[in-house]
């Protein structure tokens, strides 16, 4: 799989746990992380040899949510990725309030 320059040079790829990855993407709206959750997905799925898959749950903050911390934003991303894990792997799951 090749890998390309990053969306916005502020982007933040990182190992997350054993085979867990994060990505920050600071500025990006929900909308646009959930594309960029569904091209890595689809990319690891296309081009991985042997077969692998990739199950993703994106969450996103505002300025203005009252529970804005780093650590609320990745609590609510890892619920989704096990929602994504749960409901049979290979899928992008947004975080719902």
């Amino acid at each position: 799989m090749r890998c390309t320059k990053p969306r916005n040079p502020d982007d933040i790829p990182a190992r997350w746990g054993g085979e867990e990855l994060a990505v920050y993407l600071p500025g990006a709206g929900l909308c646009e992380a959930v594309r960029v959750a569904e091209r890595i997905r689809g990319k690891v799925e296309r081009y991985s040899s042997p077969s692998v898959t990739v199950s993703c749950g994106v969450a996103s903050w505002s300025q203005d949510d009252p529970h804005k911390s780093v650590d609320h934003l990745f609590q609510q991303a890892d619920r989704s990725l096990y929602a994504a894990k749960q409901q049979g792997k290979n899928r992008v799951i947004v975080f719902q309030r």
